[in-house]
Protein backbone atom coordinates (compact mmCIF):
# COMPACT_ATOMS: atom_id res chain seq x y z
CA UNK A 1 0.00 0.00 0.00
CA UNK A 2 1.37 3.16 -0.99
CA UNK A 3 0.68 6.74 1.22
CA UNK A 4 -1.72 7.84 -0.93
CA UNK A 5 -3.67 4.78 -0.83
CA UNK A 6 -6.87 4.76 2.15
CA UNK A 7 -7.06 0.81 3.02
CA UNK A 8 -9.92 -0.90 4.32
CA UNK A 9 -11.29 -3.87 4.68
CA UNK A 10 -14.97 -5.34 4.54
CA UNK A 11 -15.75 -8.30 7.26
CA UNK A 12 -19.04 -10.17 7.13
CA UNK A 13 -21.19 -8.82 9.85
CA UNK A 14 -21.96 -12.01 10.66
CA UNK A 15 -18.65 -13.57 11.41
CA UNK A 16 -17.38 -10.51 13.39
CA UNK A 17 -21.01 -11.08 15.29
CA UNK A 18 -20.31 -15.15 15.55
CA UNK A 19 -16.43 -13.94 16.73
CA UNK A 20 -16.89 -10.88 19.28
CA UNK A 21 -20.51 -11.51 20.30
CA UNK A 22 -21.27 -7.64 19.06
CA UNK A 23 -19.52 -5.12 16.84
CA UNK A 24 -16.34 -4.09 18.22
CA UNK A 25 -15.21 -0.54 18.12
CA UNK A 26 -11.92 -1.38 16.75
CA UNK A 27 -10.25 -5.02 15.18
CA UNK A 28 -7.44 -5.45 16.65
CA UNK A 29 -5.84 -7.26 14.26
CA UNK A 30 -6.51 -4.23 11.94
CA UNK A 31 -4.60 -1.96 13.40
CA UNK A 32 -1.10 -1.68 12.14
CA UNK A 33 2.21 -0.10 14.65
CA UNK A 34 4.58 1.30 12.41
CA UNK A 35 6.60 1.00 15.31
CA UNK A 36 6.21 -2.68 15.35
CA UNK A 37 9.53 -3.95 13.57
CA UNK A 38 9.02 -7.67 15.67
CA UNK A 39 6.19 -8.27 13.25
CA UNK A 40 5.40 -12.08 12.82
CA UNK A 41 5.00 -13.15 9.61
CA UNK A 42 3.60 -16.91 11.26
CA UNK A 43 0.73 -14.82 13.75
CA UNK A 44 -2.76 -16.50 12.70
CA UNK A 45 -5.30 -14.04 12.22
CA UNK A 46 -9.05 -14.49 12.39
CA UNK A 47 -10.36 -15.51 8.87
CA UNK A 48 -13.90 -13.89 8.80
CA UNK A 49 -14.65 -15.42 5.33
CA UNK A 50 -14.61 -18.60 6.81
CA UNK A 51 -17.26 -20.49 4.97
CA UNK A 52 -18.58 -17.37 3.21
CA UNK A 53 -18.54 -17.52 -0.48
CA UNK A 54 -18.17 -13.66 -2.62
CA UNK A 55 -21.27 -13.45 -4.08
CA UNK A 56 -21.37 -13.83 -7.91
CA UNK A 57 -23.72 -10.69 -8.31
CA UNK A 58 -20.44 -8.57 -6.13
CA UNK A 59 -18.42 -10.30 -8.74
CA UNK A 60 -19.97 -9.25 -11.44
CA UNK A 61 -20.20 -5.49 -10.61
CA UNK A 62 -16.79 -5.09 -9.56
CA UNK A 63 -15.31 -6.79 -12.56
CA UNK A 64 -18.11 -4.59 -14.87
CA UNK A 65 -16.42 -1.59 -13.03
CA UNK A 66 -12.75 -2.26 -12.92
CA UNK A 67 -10.38 -4.07 -14.87
CA UNK A 68 -8.64 -7.39 -13.45
CA UNK A 69 -5.33 -6.37 -12.44
CA UNK A 70 -2.19 -9.76 -12.59
CA UNK A 71 -2.43 -10.86 -9.04
CA UNK A 72 0.44 -11.81 -7.28
CA UNK A 73 -0.54 -14.66 -5.51
CA UNK A 74 -2.68 -17.27 -6.96
CA UNK A 75 -4.60 -16.85 -3.96
CA UNK A 76 -6.30 -13.81 -4.86
CA UNK A 77 -8.21 -11.80 -7.58
CA UNK A 78 -7.22 -8.47 -7.91
CA UNK A 79 -8.70 -5.43 -9.92
CA UNK A 80 -7.77 -1.95 -10.22
CA UNK A 81 -4.36 -0.30 -10.52
CA UNK A 82 -1.36 -1.42 -7.74
CA UNK A 83 -1.06 2.68 -7.05
CA UNK A 84 -4.39 3.58 -7.67
CA UNK A 85 -7.85 2.48 -6.17
CA UNK A 86 -8.05 -1.26 -6.32
CA UNK A 87 -10.18 -3.97 -4.81
CA UNK A 88 -7.97 -6.73 -4.18
CA UNK A 89 -10.12 -10.68 -3.11
CA UNK A 90 -8.63 -13.00 -1.12
CA UNK A 91 -10.02 -16.26 0.54
CA UNK A 92 -9.38 -14.93 3.77
CA UNK A 93 -10.14 -11.22 3.26
CA UNK A 94 -10.93 -8.71 0.97
CA UNK A 95 -9.00 -5.48 0.63
CA UNK A 96 -10.43 -2.26 -1.02
CA UNK A 97 -7.68 0.92 -1.10
CA UNK A 98 -9.02 4.74 -2.57
CA UNK A 99 -6.69 6.64 -4.57
CA UNK A 100 -6.23 9.84 -2.66
CA UNK A 101 -4.34 11.55 -5.15
CA UNK A 102 -7.19 11.66 -7.91
CA UNK A 103 -9.62 12.13 -4.78
CA UNK A 104 -11.68 8.88 -6.18
CA UNK A 105 -15.23 9.21 -3.93
CA UNK A 106 -16.29 7.65 -6.53
CA UNK A 107 -14.51 3.96 -5.79
CA UNK A 108 -15.39 4.73 -2.00
CA UNK A 109 -18.85 4.69 -2.85
CA UNK A 110 -18.64 1.53 -4.54
CA UNK A 111 -16.72 -0.30 -1.80
CA UNK A 112 -19.49 1.18 0.39
CA UNK A 113 -22.37 -0.02 -1.96
CA UNK A 114 -20.44 -3.71 -2.16
CA UNK A 115 -20.32 -3.86 1.56
CA UNK A 116 -24.01 -3.29 1.90
CA UNK A 117 -24.67 -6.52 -0.44
CA UNK A 118 -22.51 -8.50 0.98
CA UNK A 119 -23.51 -7.23 4.54
CA UNK A 120 -20.36 -6.20 5.65
CA UNK A 121 -18.84 -3.51 8.16
CA UNK A 122 -15.58 -2.14 6.98
CA UNK A 123 -12.43 -2.27 9.13
CA UNK A 124 -10.35 0.54 8.57
CA UNK A 125 -6.47 -0.05 8.57
CA UNK A 126 -4.28 1.57 10.74
CA UNK A 127 -6.73 2.65 13.88
CA UNK A 128 -8.73 -0.80 13.24
CA UNK A 129 -12.05 0.95 13.66
CA UNK A 130 -14.93 -0.45 12.99
CA UNK A 131 -17.46 1.59 10.85
CA UNK A 132 -21.18 0.68 9.43
CA UNK A 133 -21.42 0.62 5.48
CA UNK A 134 -22.43 4.04 5.30
CA UNK A 135 -20.74 6.92 2.60
CA UNK A 136 -20.79 9.67 5.08
CA UNK A 137 -19.04 7.76 7.99
CA UNK A 138 -16.50 6.34 5.41
CA UNK A 139 -15.90 9.33 3.47
CA UNK A 140 -15.45 11.63 6.93
CA UNK A 141 -12.51 8.86 7.68
CA UNK A 142 -11.13 9.12 4.04
CA UNK A 143 -11.18 13.05 4.30
CA UNK A 144 -9.02 12.62 7.87
CA UNK A 145 -6.84 9.88 6.56
CA UNK A 146 -3.16 10.48 6.66
CA UNK A 147 -3.75 8.97 2.81
CA UNK A 148 -5.97 12.66 2.23
CA UNK A 149 -3.03 15.03 4.38
CA UNK A 150 -0.54 13.29 2.32
CA UNK A 151 -1.74 14.79 -0.99
CA UNK A 152 -2.83 17.76 0.77
CA UNK A 153 0.96 18.75 2.29
CA UNK A 154 3.49 15.72 1.40
CA UNK A 155 6.21 17.32 3.02
CA UNK A 156 4.55 18.01 6.69
CA UNK A 157 2.59 14.38 6.50
CA UNK A 158 6.02 12.93 6.00
CA UNK A 159 7.41 14.91 9.35
CA UNK A 160 4.43 14.11 11.20
CA UNK A 161 4.02 10.58 10.56
CA UNK A 162 7.97 9.69 10.51
CA UNK A 163 10.29 7.42 12.73
CA UNK A 164 13.37 7.78 12.93
CA UNK A 165 15.59 3.81 13.25
CA UNK A 166 19.10 2.83 13.38
CA UNK A 167 20.48 -0.47 12.04
CA UNK A 168 21.67 -2.82 13.96
CA UNK A 169 25.10 -5.14 12.66
CA UNK A 170 22.63 -7.85 10.82
CA UNK A 171 21.38 -4.85 9.17
CA UNK A 172 17.98 -5.16 10.41
CA UNK A 173 16.11 -1.65 11.50
CA UNK A 174 15.39 -1.36 15.35
CA UNK A 175 13.70 1.78 16.71
CA UNK A 176 15.67 4.38 18.16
Amino acid sequence: MAIWQFEFYLRPRSSVLKKHGLVPAVLEEDRTIPEMLDFDIDQEFPNYWAGIEIAKPALSRINARMDPMPSWSEDAVMFGSPEGSKIEIWNDDFVCCVDATCNDIAHLAFCVEIAKELDCLISLKGNGEVLEPEFELLLDRFENSIARKFVMDPRKTLVEHSFSFDVDDAGNPVKK
